[in-house]
């Protein structure tokens, strides 16, 4: 279980949407909305294999949404 910290700009055009996850090495991250914000979302995974980095969310919602700005960085002696 290596720790990274996962950063993305995650928004929509109108309105919240809730349900979002980022998920890496097999490690989703808690739920959490987005908005029409576009300050970075923030979050340390510890990843528990190699798998790729999944930016997804669980609702049924049909509203618009966008990503930009990811970044994936291993965090040396994270506690």
């Amino acid at each position: 279980g290596i720790t990274y910290e996962v950063s993305a700009k995650v928004w929509s055009n109108s309105g919240t949407i809730d349900g979002f996850k980022f998920e890496l090495g097999g490690t989703a991250t808690s739920a959490f909305s987005i908005s029409t914000s576009t300050t970075p979302i923030t979050k340390n995974i510890v990843a528990a294999s190699d798998a790729a980095l999944r930016i997804y969310y669980v609702n049924a919602s049909t509203t618009q949404w966008f990503i930009d700005d990811v970044s994936v960085t291993e965090i040396e002696n994270y506690s």
